[in-house]
């Protein structure tokens, strides 16, 4: 008997796909964008280097240079002149010629310390940026003070000359208008030049000006009243108008006392040079150190 024949499944075999043909435009592409970001690190590194980078030995030399120019500009006018200044009072003289002097040399001072920001130093070294800090924090202070009392030196100068030489006009003469009038030509001048400083940008000088304003008018007040008693014959009224009078003497003797006092203990407060002796012993300290290493 014969067999049939065995039926073998055919199978359907996909052809190969074709290979793709490679692209040479685009296959350098991403080399391209690979290499512009490499140079785009570059140069961030280098900036990074240049401006980031710690102080080097330049930055120290340059500190320690501007330095000594703070500290001799403020030994020209702060520290000499701060004394004088701080003595200044009523009745106390300096002329204008001087004045003129330190404003200058104090100018020079605040170019000096006002460059000490554009050194990298200040800010890229600890140690030395908490010193400047603090020197930089109490000179705004010392540099306001100072600048408030050189504004009104002028009027401080009128009040040294027309308060100075006051003298109380003798009340024995019979002519009452003539003595007043000869007082009111020694006594009117220092009361307009008290009332001079009472637009004072400084607390201290206007309080000078308000109170030494108010004692002079009170002054001439009592002065009347002495020629009133003596045209009256009244002894009784003349000792109290004698002792009003050298009552608000004093009152301004006082308050000339108290301006002195208080403008001492102002600048004494605002006073730089221990701010600004750390901060230089600190930049001297680095800048050897870094030329030892």
């Amino acid at each position: 008997m014969a067999q049939e024949p065995t039926s073998t499944p055919t199978t359907n075999t996909p052809a190969p796909a074709p290979a793709a043909t490679p692209q040479h435009g685009d296959s350098k592409k991403p080399l391209l964008i690979g290499g512009g970001i490499v140079a785009i690190l570059v140069v961030l590194i280098a900036v990074w280097m240049l401006f980031f980078q710690g102080p080097n030995k330049e930055d120290y030399r340059k500190a320690y240079e501007a330095m000594q120019e703070v500290r001799n500009t403020y030994s020209a006018s702060g520290s000499a002149a701060l004394s004088s200044i701080s003595r200044s009072s009523y009745g106390s003289s300096s002329s204008s010629a001087n004045a003129d002097r330190f404003q200058e040399s104090f100018n020079k001072y605040k170019d000096a310390a006002a460059k000490l920001k554009d050194l990298k130093v200040m800010t890229g070294d600890n140690e030395i940026k908490e010193k400047y800090e603090a020197f930089t924090k109490k000179n705004e202070t010392f540099e306001k003070k100072v600048d408030e009392l050189m504004g009104s030196m002028d009027k401080m100068q009128s009040v040294s000359e027309d308060c100075g030489n006051v003298r109380r006009t003798s009340v024995g003469s019979s002519d009452k208008e003539k003595v007043l009038a000869e007082y009111d030509e020694a006594a009117g001048k220092c009361t307009k030049a008290m009332e001079g400083l009472k637009d004072a940008k400084s607390d201290t000088i206007r309080n000078l000006g308000t109170k030494g304003t108010t004692a002079m008018k009170e002054m001439r007040k009592a002065f009347v009243e002495m020629l009133d008693a003596v045209e009256a014959k009244d002894s009784s009224r003349l000792s109290k108008a004698n002792l009003e009078f050298r009552q608000k003497a004093r009152t301004l003797t006082e308050a000339t006392s108290d301006f002195s006092r208080n403008l001492r203990r102002e600048f004494s407060d605002a006073d730089v040079n221990t701010e600004l002796n750390a901060l230089g012993r600190t930049v001297t300290n680095r800048y050897n150190d870094v030329n030892r290493g």
